[in-house]
C-alpha cells in the first residue's frame, strides 16, 4: 500500500510548514493556510453539522455551502499537490490510488482544516472516495506541570453514566485505573464522585475547597 504522508513540520502566523511524502521516499515541504474565512468556516459548521437533520431545509444556504467545500478542497489540494509534489501525485492518480491511503499528521490547530475535502479539479470526486483518509495526532507536550512539593498525586475520577442502570458499570471503567495505581507503588491518593453527575461534581468541588480551600 502506498501511504501519501502530510505531516506538521511546525507552523507561523497563519501558515502551516508541512512535508508531503510518497512512502516516505520522495519528500516535499509545501506552506498550507487555511482556505476559508471566518464566514465560509460557519458555513461548512452548518453543513457538515446540522444540515442533515433537516436536509429539506435552507436549500440555497446548502447549495453555496457545496461550492465552498469544492472550492476548499480544491485550494487545499493546489497548496499539498500544485508544486513538486505533483508529478509524484499524478503517477498514482494513474494507477487510480490502486492500494493508496492518505495519512495527515500534526497538531491540533492542523487537524481542524477539512482535509476529507481534498479535490484534484481534475477529478469529479474527492479523493477521500478515491482511498482512505486517517488522520494521527502529534504527541504535544503537556501543559499541566506536577507539583512537586506535595506529598501525594491527588487524583479525582469521575464516571459519568447517562444511560443510567443500561449504562456501562462505573467499576468496569474505574478498575483498570485502581488496578494500576496499585501495582505503580505511587503516592496517589484517589477521590471518586458519585454519581458522576454534573451536581455531584460541583458539590465534590465546594466540599474540598471548605476544607482546603481554593487551589
Amino acid at each position: 500500500m502506498t501511504v501519501i504522508r502530510i505531516r506538521e513540520l511546525g507552523h507561523q502566523d497563519q501558515a502551516f510548514r508541512v512535508r508531503v511524502s510518497f512512502d516516505d521516499d520522495a519528500e516535499y515541504q509545501v506552506s498550507v493556510t487555511d482556505p476559508a474565512d471566518e464566514t465560509t468556516e460557519e458555513n461548512l459548521a452548518w453543513y457538515f453539522e446540522e444540515h442533515l437533520r433537516y436536509p429539506f431545509l435552507d436549500k440555497d444556504k446548502e447549495e453555496q455551502a457545496v461550492q465552498q467545500i469544492a472550492e476548499y478542497g480544491e485550494s487545499l489540494f493546489l497548496q499539498v499537490f500544485g508544486g513538486e509534489a505533483n508529478h509524484d501525485y499524478r503517477n498514482l492518480r494513474a494507477e487510480s490510488f490502486d492500494g493508496c491511503r492518505i495519512e495527515i499528521s500534526g497538531s491540533a490547530s492542523l487537524h481542524r482544516l477539512h482535509w476529507e475535502a481534498l479535490r484534484d479539479p481534475g477529478l469529479t470526486t474527492l479523493l477521500a472516495v478515491r482511498m482512505p483518509v486517517t488522520r494521527r495526532v502529534s504527541d504535544q507536550p503537556s501543559k499541566f506541570a506536577l507539583r512537586k512539593d506535595l506529598p501525594t498525586l491527588n487524583i479525582l475520577v469521575v464516571t459519568a453514566r447517562p444511560e443510567g442502570a443500561r449504562d456501562i458499570g462505573y467499576r468496569t471503567i474505574s478498575r483498570p485505573l485502581i488496578d494500576v495505581l496499585r501495582t505503580a507503588g505511587l503516592p496517589v491518593t484517589v477521590d471518586l464522585v458519585r454519581p458522576g453527575t454534573w451536581q455531584a461534581l460541583r458539590d465534590h468541588l465546594q466540599s474540598a475547597t471548605k476544607r482546603h480551600r481554593s487551589g
